[in-house]
């Protein structure tokens, strides 16, 4: 997992900052608090969290599982957050291969249209011949 001073990494390159003054500004942070992040190894609070992931279009719990696992101090506690990460990712990879799976045999517009006016035809045909 990131660490939280490569997530602001991550922020800054893709704002095209050139400091981490322009970077904690636009986060509403003080330069310290990012300074303490990138020195200290400071973890994020779930707010900036959000904040950063929200900037990077990224699940927020991904964030927050990182910033606990830095702050984590134990190595149970470090355990319980490297297991949380792992479900997590699991959990993104199953969710993801379901969607690429359900994109690939949804229909097109086209086709599924094509499918109703068949299906439709059909029923007519099956309406007339219970007349008849």
């Amino acid at each position: 997992m990131k660490t939280c001073a490569e997530y602001l990494d991550s922020v800054k390159a893709k704002k095209h900052f050139s400091s981490d003054y322009q970077l904690a500004k636009f986060l509403g942070e003080s330069p310290t608090r990012l300074s303490n992040y990138r020195t200290r190894g400071s973890a994020f609070d779930d707010e900036m969290a959000v904040k950063v992931a929200d900037v990077l279009g990224i699940d927020p719990m991904e964030v927050i599982i990182a910033a606990n696992l830095q702050r984590a101090k134990r190595p149970e506690q470090k355990e319980f957050w490297q297991r949380v990460g792992q479900r997590f990712s699991a959990l993104l990879l199953t969710v993801s291969i379901g969607l690429i799976s359900f994109s690939v045999t949804t229909p097109q517009p086209v086709q599924a249209a094509d499918s109703v006016q068949s299906f439709t035809i059909m029923l007519n045909n099956i309406q007339c011949w219970e007349c008849s």
